[in-house]
C-alpha cells in the first residue's frame, strides 16, 4: 500500500532533493510539503547589480554560503535578470563558493557554479570555517581581497568571528529574511492537506510526518495527539527535533542521522523493512 509523506517545510526551489529521493525510494501515493516559516529575498535588483559590480568581479576572492535560501536569493536575482546572455556571469559562476551541507553545494551545482567545496564534508559553518582557513590557494591574497558571505537577517555568528580572527577580509551581504507564515494560512493548508490525502485515503495506508523543526507545529502535534488510532508514522531530522517531540508526548518512529535527504530516506526505509 503506497504511504503519504508531508514534509513540515518550505520546498526547495528549483528542484527538491527530498520529493525526488521519497519519489524514488517510496514510490509514494503523494509528498506534500507544509511551509512554517516563510522566505523573503531582500533587495532582488540591488543584488543583480552587486554581482555584477568590479567590486565583486573582481574584489572577491571568494564566496561562503551557508544557507539553501541564500543560493535560491541568488539564483533568483539571476534567473529574474539575465534575460539575455552576460559574459559577466561566467566570471560569477567560476568564483569559488565554500557551502555547508550536500543540499546547499547541489542547489549551488544547479544554478550553475562550477567551483564548490565543503558540501559533504562540511556539515555545519564550524567545520567549513576550517575548510577555508586552510585552503592553501586563499592564503596569498585573503587579506587584500574580499571573501563575501551571502546570508540570512539572521545568523550565527560562528563563522563570521573565526574568518575574522583568522584575518578575512569579510563582506555580509544579506539577501533574505525570515518571517513566520500566520497560524490562519498554515490551519488552512493542513486541514487541505488532511482533507486531500489522510481524509479520504484507504485505511491501511501509511501517512508520515517529517518534523525538521520544532517551530510553528503545535497545530500538527494537537492533531497526531488526537488522531492516535490513524496509521502515522513520524520521523524526525536531528537530536533537537527529536528532543522536542519526546517532550510533547510524540514518540518518533525514525530519527535521521543526519540532516538530509539520503540518510533520511534510508532510516524510513530500514523501519519499513523491519515492520
Amino acid at each position: 500500500m503506497a504511504s503519504t509523506f508531508l514534509l513540515l517545510k518550505n520546498k526547495t526551489v528549483a528542484r527538491d532533493k527530498y520529493q525526488l529521493l521519497f519519489e524514488q525510494y517510496f514510490c509514494p501515493r503523494s509528498v506534500g510539503f507544509l511551509p512554517l516559516i516563510q522566505h523573503v529575498y531582500i533587495a532582488n535588483d540591488c543584488l543583480w547589480s552587486y554581482l555584477l559590480c568590479d567590486d565583486f568581479l573582481a574584489g572577491a576572492l571568494a564566496i561562503v554560503i551557508t544557507s539553501q535560501r541564500a543560493v535560491e536569493a541568488i539564483h533568483e536575482a539571476i534567473a529574474t535578470h539575465s534575460l539575455s546572455y552576460d559574459s559577466r556571469l561566467e566570471t560569477v559562476f567560476n568564483k569559488t563558493v565554500y557551502a555547508v551541507g550536500p543540499a546547499t553545494a547541489e542547489l549551488l551545482h544547479t544554478c550553475g557554479f562550477k567551483n564548490i567545496k565543503g558540501g559533504y564534508d562540511a556539515g555545519n559553518s564550524d567545520v567549513l570555517s576550517d575548510i577555508v582557513i586552510d585552503n592553501e590557494s586563499l592564503r596569498s591574497d585573503y587579506k587584500e581581497k574580499n571573501v563575501v558571505f551571502f546570508t540570512g537577517e539572521k545568523r550565527k555568528d560562528i563563522l563570521p568571528k573565526k574568518l575574522r580572527k583568522f584575518g578575512f577580509n569579510l563582506i555580509e551581504y544579506v539577501v533574505y529574511k525570515t518571517i513566520p507564515i500566520s497560524p490562519e494560512n498554515t490551519s488552512r493548508e493542513f486541514n487541505h492537506y488532511v482533507d486531500c490525502n489522510i481524509n479520504h485515503s484507504h485505511p491501511n495506508t501509511d501517512h508520515w510526518f517529517i518534523f525538521f523543526s520544532p517551530q510553528g507545529v503545535s497545530e500538527i502535534l494537537d492533531y497526531l495527539k488526537n488522531n492516535q488510532n490513524k496509521n502515522f508514522k513520524i520521523a524526525s531530522i536531528g537530536p533537537t527535533t527529536q528532543m522536542f517531540l519526546l517532550q510533547n508526548g510524540i514518540l518518533p518512529h525514525v530519527i535521521a542521522p543526519k540532516p538530509e535527504p539520503v540518510s533520511l530516506c534510508q532510516s524510513i526505509q530500514e523501519y519499513i523493512r523491519n515492520q
